[in-house]
Protein backbone atom coordinates (compact mmCIF):
# COMPACT_ATOMS: atom_id res chain seq x y z
CA UNK A 1 0.00 0.00 0.00
CA UNK A 2 1.18 3.22 -0.98
CA UNK A 3 1.65 6.13 1.41
CA UNK A 4 -1.94 7.53 2.28
CA UNK A 5 -4.04 5.93 -0.07
CA UNK A 6 -5.87 3.13 1.74
CA UNK A 7 -6.93 -0.28 -0.25
CA UNK A 8 -10.94 1.12 -0.71
CA UNK A 9 -9.66 4.05 -2.01
CA UNK A 10 -7.64 2.09 -4.95
CA UNK A 11 -10.56 -0.27 -5.29
CA UNK A 12 -12.66 2.89 -5.93
CA UNK A 13 -10.20 4.11 -8.35
CA UNK A 14 -10.46 1.01 -10.66
CA UNK A 15 -14.01 0.21 -11.07
CA UNK A 16 -13.62 4.49 -12.02
CA UNK A 17 -11.37 3.26 -14.66
CA UNK A 18 -12.99 0.18 -15.84
CA UNK A 19 -16.80 2.50 -15.95
CA UNK A 20 -14.77 4.80 -18.33
CA UNK A 21 -13.77 2.33 -20.52
CA UNK A 22 -17.13 0.72 -20.58
CA UNK A 23 -19.06 1.75 -23.92
CA UNK A 24 -21.68 4.18 -23.46
CA UNK A 25 -24.30 1.92 -25.53
CA UNK A 26 -23.30 -0.88 -22.60
CA UNK A 27 -24.12 1.09 -19.74
CA UNK A 28 -27.17 2.15 -21.56
CA UNK A 29 -28.57 -1.30 -22.44
CA UNK A 30 -27.83 -2.47 -18.55
CA UNK A 31 -29.31 0.70 -16.88
CA UNK A 32 -32.31 0.38 -18.89
CA UNK A 33 -32.40 -3.44 -17.68
CA UNK A 34 -32.28 -3.02 -14.37
CA UNK A 35 -34.60 0.16 -14.19
CA UNK A 36 -37.08 -2.10 -16.25
CA UNK A 37 -36.75 -5.63 -13.52
CA UNK A 38 -37.40 -2.41 -10.76
CA UNK A 39 -40.52 -0.77 -12.22
CA UNK A 40 -41.65 -4.23 -13.14
CA UNK A 41 -40.90 -5.26 -9.33
CA UNK A 42 -42.63 -1.98 -8.18
CA UNK A 43 -45.40 -2.44 -10.88
CA UNK A 44 -46.19 -5.99 -9.20
CA UNK A 45 -45.70 -4.88 -5.54
CA UNK A 46 -48.49 -1.90 -6.53
CA UNK A 47 -50.96 -4.37 -8.07
CA UNK A 48 -50.58 -6.67 -4.97
CA UNK A 49 -51.58 -3.81 -2.90
CA UNK A 50 -53.83 -2.49 -4.71
CA UNK A 51 -52.46 0.87 -4.82
CA UNK A 52 -53.00 2.31 -8.57
CA UNK A 53 -50.84 4.89 -7.64
CA UNK A 54 -47.40 2.48 -7.64
CA UNK A 55 -48.55 0.01 -10.21
CA UNK A 56 -48.51 3.34 -12.79
CA UNK A 57 -45.13 4.73 -11.18
CA UNK A 58 -44.23 1.10 -12.01
CA UNK A 59 -45.28 0.64 -15.32
CA UNK A 60 -43.61 4.12 -16.50
CA UNK A 61 -40.45 2.64 -14.76
CA UNK A 62 -40.66 -0.49 -16.46
CA UNK A 63 -41.78 1.41 -20.16
CA UNK A 64 -38.48 3.99 -19.68
CA UNK A 65 -36.22 1.00 -18.52
CA UNK A 66 -37.02 -0.54 -22.02
CA UNK A 67 -36.68 2.56 -23.69
CA UNK A 68 -33.15 3.31 -22.37
CA UNK A 69 -32.22 -0.62 -23.12
CA UNK A 70 -33.24 0.16 -26.43
CA UNK A 71 -31.36 3.55 -27.18
CA UNK A 72 -28.23 1.17 -26.24
CA UNK A 73 -29.09 -1.42 -28.41
CA UNK A 74 -29.07 1.19 -31.38
CA UNK A 75 -26.21 2.78 -30.31
CA UNK A 76 -24.37 -0.69 -30.04
CA UNK A 77 -25.48 -0.65 -34.09
CA UNK A 78 -25.05 2.65 -35.27
CA UNK A 79 -21.60 2.21 -33.56
CA UNK A 80 -21.35 5.00 -30.31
Amino acid sequence: MRHGVSPIHNEKERFRKVMIMIKQSTKDRVAGKVEEIKGKAKKEAGRALNRPDIEEKGADEEFSGKVRRKVGEVEKVVGQ
